[in-house]
């Protein structure tokens, strides 16, 4: 594991290119900034934020990522050249906790405090539907765009399956705590979701939980491709980890 000093900006969250080994982050101080993970060189900082950055995707070959704030919105930024927002995509009424992006159709899924989650048309900034149903912030999204399908997880103690199109809830399953993070493998048709008390696994079409692991306070969680689950932990409460290569990861801690 490497590590490097980000000092003036204390991240919350991250993403990374495994590839091009460059790493993403949102910051208390609202933030985003891009990283060279080899010389811990900054090369670039973005404004526009007026809260916190709770959220970030990158996608490096298109020079394009995605943040999400405290200020109720998500921004869409250019990495190249402009070093620029391209947009704001605004339409939440309370903080945005998550996002997850279709980069090939420029569509992306964003969770909120305002219990609902919103698809997005990147191209146009337009919100093409909102998905209500939480009775809760929504803590983790996942999009699968292809399919039309979505899985998005909850303080309200739930995991839910959507259809994109009829923007109808197809499956609740119920976790039993607050669902505060959620990794999703659609190929096995698997979600591994964590919460203070405890993490599970759940097979979302069969409607089951398939593994319980009580006494894990865990605010970040994985699962591999063959559904094995995988968490980690630091002396404090692990909020952030990324892991795009068996070899390695970026854990986030608050230390």
């Amino acid at each position: 594991v490497q590590a490097f000093q980000v000092d003036g900006h204390p991240a919350f969250c991250l993403d990374f290119d495994y590839t091009s080994g460059r790493i993403l982050t949102g910051s208390w101080d609202k933030q985003v900034k891009i990283w060279d993970s080899e010389t811990g060189a900054c090369l670039g900082t973005f404004t526009g934020h007026t809260g916190m950055v709770k959220v970030v995707r990158l996608h490096w070959p298109r020079r394009r990522a995605l943040s999400g704030s405290c200020d109720g919105t998500l921004k869409l930024w250019d990495l190249g050249a402009e070093s620029s927002c391209i947009r704001s995509l605004n339409g939440h009424q309370d903080e945005v906790w998550c996002t997850d992006v279709d980069w090939s159709r420029n569509t992306a899924l964003s969770g909120s405090a305002d219990f609902t989650l919103r698809i997005w048309n990147l191209t146009t900034g337009d919100c093409l539907a909102t998905l209500r149903g939480h009775t809760n912030g929504v803590s983790a999204v996942s999009l699968q765009a292809r399919e039309g399908r979505a899985l998005s997880s909850s303080w309200d103690r739930t995991v839910r399956l959507w259809d994109l199109q009829t923007q109808e809830c197809l499956v609740l399953l119920v976790h039993g705590s607050a669902v505060t993070t959620m990794s999703v493998d659609w190929e096995h048709g698997k979600a591994l979701c964590g919460s203070p008390q405890a993490m599970k696994l759940w097979d979302f079409n069969r409607q089951t939980c398939e593994h319980n692991l009580p006494g894990h306070l865990c605010d970040s969680v994985e699962v591999s491709g063959s559904s094995t689950p995988v968490s980690a932990g630091h002396n404090e409460c692990v909020t952030s980890l990324v892991m795009n290569s068996p070899d390695y990861f970026y854990p986030e801690a608050d230390e």
